[in-house]
């Protein structure tokens, strides 16, 4: 009896094995199938399994918590701060979310980018420099800054010559807490859209956020960087709760190497086609108001 028992339980685990390495074969087919269709089968497949999810519903937790990648986040941002730069123009961005906004810039395809805070304008230069890269139709880039002294000279003389592709760069003087007087209604009117909005100026965030809703539609994008400072993340989560439904997080750019790995966490944001109504502005509290320097 024991011997017939015995028998059966090893005739069991031959079968679990046996469907587990189907299971796994056919898992490989379809990366691989994936592999040879392209990246842009992984967007497609992304997609279908509803990649734009309500801010409420993200976790802020990060996906590797080893003390060993803190340790080496550490240093990327000490090397960020110290030498990141394009074509030999500081360029305060992390590795990871460079490559996550090549990637926005390709499946997004915006017409038209809005940039708050220009600093030396290596931001501005790798964005207009990457939509020809992609073979975007002409891109207008307005990069905006309260002060240009610290703007490179290659970055100056890139506002006189367009990208390959059409793409051109402007950079304008304004302060934060009253966008509107820089970005007038008749510039607004003649922004081509989708419109992509990247917050990195980490000034009046308050102010920035609320007027920039006035002027996203549906379907375009805002960028909240640096959103794993604490302070930046409450603004935003204040925001977003006196917005509620208007904004989505698009998981897919935001867990790109994997759940909130990126200096932006939950602030890759898509506004949604019809968004219920707008709380009026007396009913905001000053007290979300963020004062913290500024970023490229």
């Amino acid at each position: 009896m024991e011997h017939r028992i015995a028998k059966l339980e090893a005739e069991n685990a031959k079968l679990r094995a046996e469907n587990l390495s189907l299971h796994e074969a056919q898992e490989r087919r379809q990366a691989n199938h994936q592999l040879r269709a392209g990246r842009q089968s992984v967007r497609i497949a992304t997609d279908s399994t509803r990649i734009f999810v309500p801010f409420a519903e993200r976790s802020e937790v990060v996906a590797c918590t080893d003390p060993g990648a803190e340790r080496l986040l550490a240093t990327i941002q000490r090397a960020k701060l110290a030498r990141a730069n394009w074509d030999g123009v500081p360029m305060l961005k992390s590795p990871f979310d460079a490559l996550i906004l090549i990637e926005l810039l390709r499946t997004v395809r915006p017409a038209s980018i809005i940039e708050l805070g220009a600093l030396a304008g290596g931001a501005a230069l790798f964005l207009r420099d990457q939509t020809n890269a992609l073979g975007l139709p002409p891109v207008h880039i307005l990069s905006i800054d309260i002060n240009l002294k610290k703007l490179h000279p290659t970055a100056r003389r890139a506002t006189s010559v367009a990208a390959p592709n059409g793409s051109r760069l402007s950079f304008l003087e304004g302060d934060c807490a009253h966008l509107e007087r820089t970005l007038t209604s008749q510039i607004v009117s003649e922004l081509k859209r989708p419109l992509l909005v990247l917050e990195d100026a980490h000034e009046a965030l308050d102010e920035v956020l609320e007027f920039i809703d006035t002027i996203l539609q549906g379907g375009d994008y805002l960028v909240v960087e640096d959103t794993i400072d604490v302070h930046k993340m409450m603004c935003l989560r204040a925001f977003l709760t006196r917005r509620e439904g208007a904004y989505e997080v698009d998981t897919y750019l935001n867990d790109f190497w994997g759940t909130n790995i990126t200096w932006n966490p939950n602030g890759y944001l898509r506004k949604v086609e019809s968004p219920p109504q707008t709380l009026s502005h007396s009913t905001l509290d000053p007290a979300h108001n963020v004062r913290v320097g500024q970023s490229d």
